[in-house]
């Protein structure tokens, strides 16, 4: 348990090594608890991929050590 969250949080990680500051994600209905969780917001409507409900789904990363 836990692998989903440390992968986001290591993708995280490296965007920010990169100087990135926002990601953008394509995310499952069934998976927006879990990305609001670690503080994803929906930034669109409901849209059909393959079959499946999905939602934009948008988080700004901050540097901690700057902000």
């Amino acid at each position: 348990k836990g692998i989903g969250r440390a992968l986001v949080l290591l993708a995280e990680e490296c965007i920010k090594n990169k100087n990135g500051t926002r990601i953008v994600l394509d995310a499952r209905k069934i998976a927006l608890g879990f990305y609001k969780s670690l503080n994803y917001k929906i930034t669109s409507d409901e849209f059909i991929a393959n079959s499946i409900p999905h939602f934009v789904m948008e988080k700004t990363i901050l540097d901690t050590l700057s902000a």
